[in-house]
C-alpha cells in the first residue's frame, strides 16, 4: 500500500478506526467536520490540521499529517467530575490510536502527539472538551 500523501487519506482513516471502535471507547458518534446541531455526548469531531512538508531527499518531501480529534464529552456541570472523566475517555481513543501506528500502511510512523483540554461554548452552553492531535510521517516523490 503506498503511504498516504493528503490529509483527507489519513483524516478519513483515523475516522473509520474510531468509528470501528465506538462502542469499545463509548463514543456516540464519530463525525467527520464539524457539525451545525449539538452533538450527542460523548462524540468526537475528526479533522484535518496542518500539513508540514519538508525535503528530506533528492526528489522527496517528508510529510508530517497532522489530524486534530475534538472530544465532546459533555456540558460542563461538575468541574472536577466530568474533567476527570473526559481526560479518561481521551486516554482511550489515544490507546486505541496506537494500537496501529502505521495507520494500515497510510504512514511510517503516527502517534498522537497533543492532549489538550480545551472548553467549548456552543448556541450558549459551556462544552468540556479533549483536543486530540494526531501527527502521521510521510514521504512523497516529486
Amino acid at each position: 500500500m503506498p503511504l498516504a500523501t493528503t490529509l483527507a487519506e489519513v483524516t478519513d482513516a483515523i475516522r473509520d478506526v474510531l468509528d470501528a471502535a465506538k462502542v469499545e471507547l463509548g463514543l456516540d458518534e464519530v463525525y467527520y467536520g464539524p457539525q451545525d446541531l449539538m452533538p450527542t455526548f460523548p462524540s468526537v469531531y475528526v479533522r484535518s490540521g496542518p500539513l508540514d512538508r519538508t525535503i528530506h531527499a533528492t526528489h522527496q518531501w517528508a510529510l508530517d499529517l497532522n489530524v486534530i480529534i475534538d472530544l465532546f464529552y459533555g456540558t460542563i456541570q461538575s468541574g472536577e467530575i466530568n474533567q476527570y472523566e473526559a481526560e479518561q475517555k481521551a486516554d482511550q481513543i489515544a490507546t486505541k490510536l496506537h494500537e496501529d501506528d502505521y495507520l494500515g500502511g497510510k504512514v511510517i510512523f503516527g502517534f498522537v502527539t497533543r492532549i489538550e483540554p480545551v472548553t467549548v461554548r456552543r448556541n450558549d452552553v459551556m462544552i468540556r472538551t479533549i483536543r486530540i492531535t494526531w501527527t502521521g510521517d510521510s514521504r512523497q516523490t516529486f
